[in-house]
């Protein structure tokens, strides 16, 4: 049986091609919104308050807290263009018995390439050596760098996207060990408590899942014991890590630098002591023309799956990377 369904995403009907389009429009009671920017809470709420099935993209919704679902009162499951659904509150859409439908495998590559960029970037200084050369800043800052080979790298999040970052590490001569909650067929890497991981490794990439609202898996605990000059990288997402206990870690030298696929709060960096220590992609490691393609192909076939009641790629709470996990 379909159920009445409403599409949100930056282009509307132009996000599909026609043979996505053509299915999609098979289901009778459904309707495409073009939107940009962020919705209000309020805009939100009037597209999709009599929607069983919505359908929405991070970039028209920032947070799906529980007193804007509530308000969409004939709701049945949502259908999101995203891989992490920290934006989302499950507590409420599991008690409500709401499915989530999710992208399982989109970014997959783009994500590990990605990681494997800001690596790159962060030991040769490769931002230093751009900015200097478009002169923005003194000649006297060094842009001296580091390699990769035979550095020990540590991932925590052991899913698709931190197997994948594994092998790529490999190919250039690193020691790879991963922590997470379960060990798992890890190929070359090495698994290791926690503690153990962040005090001996000389690369920390995070590729963990979050839940609503739970604490940073990096507090500032765990941001003590990380190996000194150490270097972090989070291409996954930011509130994984007490972003002001990892700036005073830097400034106390104790960490050589953070790369994070996000934008952070600028008031968070203006202690920053030296220049480059920080380098922010603006979430952009998902963003290809191949994850795209896949991306979209994978959430139209979600749509109509929920559409017609037989719901795929179901958001499943615990099988999520817990960011309270104990000091191991």
């Amino acid at each position: 049986m379909y159920k009445k369904t409403i599409v949100i995403s930056a282009k509307g009907e132009d996000s599909f091609t026609s043979a996505q389009l053509n299915k999609l429009k098979t289901i009778p009671n459904i309707s495409f919104i073009a939107q940009m920017d962020p919705l209000t809470e309020k805009e939100l709420v009037s597209f999709t308050h009599d929607a069983e099935i919505v359908a929405i993209t991070r970039r028209s919704a920032k947070h799906l807290p529980a007193n804007v679902l509530k308000q969409m009162h004939k709701l049945k499951g949502l259908v999101v263009y995203s891989t992490g659904c920290e934006w989302i509150d499950h507590y409420y859409t599991k008690q409500h018995d709401i499915p989530v439908s999710y992208l399982k495998h989109y970014s997959t590559n783009s994500v590990a390439e990605h990681t494997m960029g800001l690596m790159l970037t962060m030991s040769r200084r490769i931002h230093i050596s751009y900015d200097k050369v478009r002169k923005i800043i003194p000649v006297h800052i060094s842009n001296r760098g580091w390699e990769l080979n035979n550095k020990k790298l540590g991932i925590i999040g052991y899913g698709r996207i931190g197997q994948r970052v594994a092998k790529l590490a490999e190919a250039f001569g690193m020691k790879v060990f991963y922590y997470d909650e379960s060990r798992k067929n890890a190929g070359g890497a090495a698994y290791l408590p926690l503690n153990t991981l962040l005090s001996t490794c000389d690369l920390i990439s995070l590729h963990a899942s979050r839940q609503y609202q739970e604490p940073p898996i990096l507090d500032k605990k765990r941001i003590a014991i990380i190996k000194k000059g150490a270097c972090i990288i989070n291409s996954s997402r930011p509130e994984l890590i007490h972003t002001p206990s990892l700036i005073s870690a830097i400034n106390e030298g104790q960490i050589m630098g953070y790369a994070v696929d996000e934008i952070l709060d600028q008031s968070d960096l203006a202690s920053l002591s030296d220049y480059g220590r920080v380098l922010e992609t603006a979430h952009s490691a998902w963003y290809s023309n191949e994850a795209i393609e896949l991306g979209t192909e994978e959430w139209t076939n979600n749509i109509y799956a929920m559409a017609i009641g037989q719901p795929e790629n179901i958001l499943k709470i615990g099988e999520l990377f817990h960011a309270t996990t104990k000091m191991a």
